[in-house]
């Protein structure tokens, strides 16, 4: 409990985190009576600790309700004060009775919510609390995959969670579950259900802060007390604003409206710091709420480029779903996952089709990755206006809910939906403009800006022409994990493969063999070295295509996918187990914000043949180079040399062929295999350096 004075309570919490019981009702059957008398009777009751998906706790592949109880305990309650469950994150339908009373329900996996708890169901001492919680089986063939109901989109049908697409298999692994905290709140005063900081620059030095408050006051009479919200700057200067409204029981909406002059930014890691402000929000005195927040202005213009603080920013992105089962994702997890983004040089992450753990956007902000964050749904859904109408309500609370993460850039209302991008979507882009003017709206991510060349269709060079621009939003290739973690969850490790396991897991054989032609080799190591070469062969290419034509209609890449949420063969570059996989290296190089590409057009040569080369240096630093020069040595030997040049800030140079082609390979050179090292320099400072190998020969 926060307080030891009850004269004085303000905000008392109790954590009913732990030992709850539970009691499966697979058919959605049982009623508060039949499932109180269950639990009475201890029939088929088991405990767990919660927070849990259920599938973690012992009910594997389940689909329907469960039902959790657990006492608590209420010493007193007067009729000022009023008591409030508050849920973090259950999946996917809730009911919450007290002592066999209905007290509210709520819909939806992802967000935190309230639940009143009246007077007249509280017993002074011990109190009985039931949740029934259901996450049912959508209908194969009828309802799921194509007109699906749940708002889940990956955890609920994607090709990279347990089953992938199967119409049997495929939504096994059920979310389902009380997967986030629960805490009791009881109070004589107000409780704060949402804090929207929102603001607009007035012009270059001020900007208007207003504080959008939407408060739980508490039973009895009119609450009087004083109101003071605290913005804390970066530096740790204070603004302080007060007020002395008037509320009354239940749902009381605020607005605090302040003025903060020369604003400190906040900056993704590449262009600067992450500067981050904090809302301490107190009632009577007593400190109710903190959360911090972050001030910066983006946006995406015509061309589709992007900029945040004014600066035009390369989006170096890539696809992220960190957790299949959210309860299991820590926050050491999370800040693995983020030290090998920036490690990897990504300077934005687009959270897939699903929305994860606030713990993930916290770890954002402070780290300084841009996040698009899409709505869960994943290809197509049901077309009726009832549920249109809740996916409207499910946006809102979305943007509501994640609102003051300043690392969140864009809202995308579906993905890859096809043709519902004309219908569903255009009310769900119309329903977050009217919540958020602060972010871009991107009504869908569909396929016309998904290239999977090399292996849906085609080859990798397809990618020489950087398809599907300006903002490529999905594109990659499968990989296998390392034989180590693939021993991990596969049976199946020595040929002949069970290729039903594996495709269980996620894995693709027609792409895998008879598009990108990779050969499975006499072993699985052979068949991992293999398949990680390809996609990392692919993810190079298509980086270095993409980076080439920075300015020249192209504003940004998002490599498809990160790391696995689960044990699983995807086109993920880190496995689940966190190994990284060859591709981890290719987003990384290819990524660099100071990126020498080269591209080396022919890679056997005869004694006497001209040079077939390309260079470009991409540099998405807002840092100039002075006095720079390019040095191509074949062995030991200088052949080329490009001086007196300089790399401006947010630039793109090439250097085209006519660099090269008037230099010949030297008679005097030895025959075989020799090493092309590209150099680049400002001044006497090597700055990047690749290295290629080809092959000297003769002519026959």
């Amino acid at each position: 409990m926060d307080s030891t004075n009850k004269e004085k309570i303000l905000m008392q919490k109790i954590d009913l985190n732990g030992k709850w019981c539970y009691l499966p009702d697979p058919n959605s059957k049982m009623d508060i009576a039949q499932a109180s008398s269950g639990f009475f009777s201890g029939t088929n009751i088991s405990e767990v600790e919660l927070p849990s998906n259920w599938e973690l706790h012992g009910l594997k592949n389940f689909n329907g309700t469960v039902w959790y109880s657990r006492d608590i305990e209420i010493d007193e309650i007067s009729p000022s004060t009023s008591a409030f469950l508050r849920f973090e994150g259950v999946d996917y339908f809730c009911e919450v009775y007290l002592n066999g009373k209905f007290c509210g329900r709520h819909e939806g996996y992802f967000g935190g919510f309230f639940i009143e708890l009246p007077g007249s169901n509280i017993h002074i001492g011990e109190n009985k609390l039931l949740v029934r919680v259901t996450s049912p089986l959508e209908e194969p063939g009828e309802v799921w995959p194509l007109k699906k109901k749940l708002i889940k989109g990956v955890l609920n049908h994607h090709d990279c969670r347990p089953g992938g697409w199967d119409l049997k298999l495929g939504q096994n692994a059920n979310t389902g579950g009380i997967w986030n905290s629960v805490t009791l709140i009881i109070t004589n005063g107000v409780v704060p259900a949402r804090v929207k900081v929102s603001y607009e620059f007035y012009n270059e030095t001020e900007c208007g802060l207003n504080i959008k408050l939407k408060l739980l006051a508490a039973d009895g009479e009119a609450k009087k007390e004083e109101l003071k919200a605290v913005i804390v700057s970066p530096d740790g200067e204070e603004i302080v604003i007060k007020r002395n409204p008037v509320f009354s029981h239940g749902v009381n909406k605020i607005s605090l409206i302040t003025k903060i002059s020369n604003p400190q930014l906040w900056y993704p890691w590449d262009l600067g710091e992450q500067k981050l402000h904090k809302v301490v929000l107190y009632y009577g005195g007593e400190e109710i709420y903190q959360e911090h927040f972050g001030i910066r202005r983006v946006e995406l213009d015509q061309n589709k480029r992007f900029f945040i603080n004014g600066k035009e920013l390369f989006l170096r992105g890539t696809n992220v779903i960190p957790e299949q089962l959210l309860s299991s994702l820590s926050v050491e997890r999370i800040e693995g996952m983020v030290a090998l983004l920036k490690n990897a040089n990504v300077n934005i992450v687009r959270v897939h089709a699903h929305i994860t753990r606030k713990e993930f956007y916290e770890a954002c902000d402070k780290a300084g990755i841009l996040i698009w964050q899409d709505f869960p749904l994943q290809w197509t859904y049901d077309e009726s206006p009832e549920f249109t109408s809740n996916a409207i309500k499910q946006i809102k609370e979305m943007v509501n809910s994640f609102y003051n993460h300043p690392s969140i850039v864009f809202w995308c209302c579906q993905n890859e939906p096809g043709e519902q991008v004309e219908t569903l979507d255009i009310h769900l882009e119309k329903a977050v403009k009217e919540e958020d003017s602060l972010r871009i709206i991107r009504r869908a991510s569909n396929y016309e800006e998904h290239p999977y060349d090399g292996w849906y269709w085609g080859t990798m060079e397809h990618y020489a022409g950087a398809p599907m621009g300006p903002l490529v939003t999905e594109f990659g290739a499968q990989g296998l994990p390392s034989v180590e973690s693939l021993s991990k969850f596969l049976k199946s490790v020595e040929p002949p493969y069970d290729y039903a396991e594996w495709r269980y897991h996620n894995f693709q054989p027609d792409q895998t063999f008879n598009i990108a032609g990779v050969e499975p080799g006499k072993s699985l190591a052979e068949f991992v070295e293999n398949s990680q070469n390809y996609q990392a062969k692919l993810l190079k290419f298509a980086i270095h295509q993409y980076r080439r034509r920075k300015g020249k209609g192209i504003t940004g890449a998002f490599q498809f996918f990160f790391m696995d949420c689960w044990q699983s063969i995807t086109w993920s570059v880190v496995d689940y187990f966190g190994v990284p996989k060859k591709g981890y290296e290719s987003v990384k190089s290819g990524f660099d914000p100071l990126l020498l590409s080269v591209f080396l057009r022919q890679d056997k040569y005869y004694r006497g043949s001209m040079l077939n080369f390309e260079i470009w240096v991409i540099n998405d630093k807002y840092e100039d180079y002075k006095d720079c020069r390019i040095e191509v040595l074949l062995g030991d030997k200088k052949l080329v040399n490009i001086d007196k040049f300089e790399i401006g800030c947010n630039s793109n140079s090439h250097f085209g062929q006519d660099y090269f082609n008037k230099i010949h390979i030297p008679e005097s050179t030895q025959i075989g295999k020799q090493i092309f090292t590209v150099s680049l320099y400002s001044a006497d400072k090597k700055l990047r350096e690749e290295k290629f190998e080809v092959i000297i020969r003769e002519i026959a």
